[in-house]
């Protein structure tokens, strides 16, 4: 469990004015000293995350995040901070004090979470055990009374995430197009690219879900996608090749067997292929010098031939015969200013979890500016996106 990649952990944000013990909370939550615990208001200033498991539920990650507002100069760029967590938060606890009236800034958080279809819980910290009488709004549809120094309160909590998220289904990657004796060929370059003795995290995915359907799987490079097929005794169910290989396995494989790639089938699971798709159109309403950015979920140093900011920029200029302009993300933030771009290319999300790949597609529409994903647009380039399965 302490391995599992972030993307596929369930995230929960943990929120409140400043110094209500959200930090508290977080610590007993994860059995340890996470966040900075302080009387002084607005100690925790950055995001603070705990990757941990929840017994009958699986690996989460719990946020703990600055307040909503302190009237402080710096307050502002903490609510920054803040909704940056909300927009990859599967599930949200919001924090009030026991001893609160005013729940005014609680209930315009509140509107947000509906507004982004977040669940949400009430908790309140009742570090003294007072037993004031106060109503409570409607919008809190229920509260959670925990005092976080007693540990059957902090269970109690616990159990109650469980019994609430259990029911969240995780999205297929590859099980939903081949089962249990199906035969399926992982085309895998080992490029400039490719983690010295490592697969890429889709790569592995795919086959860990083989595996569990018991299907069977055979791996090779390009270069011998040929000599294994000539080897089989039966025809692959299906073909799942690297995106940038699109157009060699393709000439190989035609159009005897499924053909799709890692990417596509993460860009299925972690967001919308529907939305990808109609994406990937608006590359032939592209004009001379109109800006295209291009986000990566995941940090790393640009290589040669890199797929992000050689291949794909070099391919749409080549395709489209103009001179585009690029400009480049890495990680979950999206920019500010989005009046520049006429289309946004992701990466498939390996990194990112569903939450946050979903949020800036709807921030893209809010914008009016198509986003398409490195898998469609490749198989878009090379004109059989019309032949590829998701």
């Amino acid at each position: 469990m302490l391995n599992t990649p972030n993307g596929e952990r369930i995230h929960i944000g943990i929120f409140g004015k400043t110094n209500v013990g959200k930090s508290t909370l977080m610590n007993k939550l994860a059995d340890s000293e996470v966040s900075v615990v302080s009387s002084v208001s607005g100690t925790t200033t950055d995001a603070v995350s705990k990757a941990m498991e929840l017994i009958g539920l699986g690996p989460v990650l719990f946020f703990d995040t600055a307040g909503f507002s302190d009237g402080t100069v710096l307050s502002e760029k903490r609510s920054k901070v803040t909704f940056k967590v909300v927009d990859k938060t599967d599930y949200a606890i919001i924090v009030i004090a026991s001893n609160q009236t005013d729940f005014s800034e609680e209930l315009k958080f509140i509107d947000i979470l509906k507004r982004k279809k977040i669940e949400y819980t009430v908790v309140r910290n009742m570090f003294e055990n007072e037993e004031n009488e106060v109503v409570f709004p409607y919008e809190f549809n229920e509260v959670l009374y925990v005092n976080p120094n007693k540990n059957e309160d902090i269970n109690k909590l616990k159990n109650y995430l469980i019994n609430k998220l259990k029911d969240i289904k995780d999205l297929p990657l590859v099980s939903h197009l081949v089962g249990e004796n199906d035969l399926v060929i992982l085309v895998m370059p080992q490029d400039s690219e490719a983690p010295k003795g490592r697969l890429i995290l889709p790569q592995v995915q795919v086959l860990r879900e083989l595996l569990d359907v018991n299907a069977i799987s055979v791996s090779v490079k390009v270069s011998e996608l040929t000599n294994c097929l000539n080897l089989l005794n039966k025809p692959p169910k299906l073909v799942i090749t690297d995106s940038q290989a699109f157009k060699e396995v393709y000439g190989i494989t035609k159009d005897r067997f499924m053909l799709t790639s890692f990417s596509i089938l993460m860009s299925k699971k972690k967001g919308d292929i529907e939305a990808f798709i109609e994406g990937a159109k608006a590359i032939n309403s592209l004009k001379e010098n109109d800006t295209v950015l291009i986000m990566e979920g995941c940090t790393h140093n640009q290589k040669d031939g890199d797929i992000a900011r050689v291949k794909i920029p070099n391919l749409l200029q080549k395709y489209l015969g103009k001179k585009i302009n690029f400009e480049f993300t890495q990680g979950a933030s999206i920019p500010e200013d989005f009046s520049k771009y006429k289309l946004v290319i992701h990466c498939g999300g390996c990194m990112l979890n569903r939450k946050i790949m979903l949020s800036k597609i709807e921030y893209c529409k809010e914008k009016n500016v198509p986003i398409t994903n490195f898998g469609v647009i490749l198989a878009y380039l090379n004109n059989i996106l019309d032949k590829v399965v998701y």
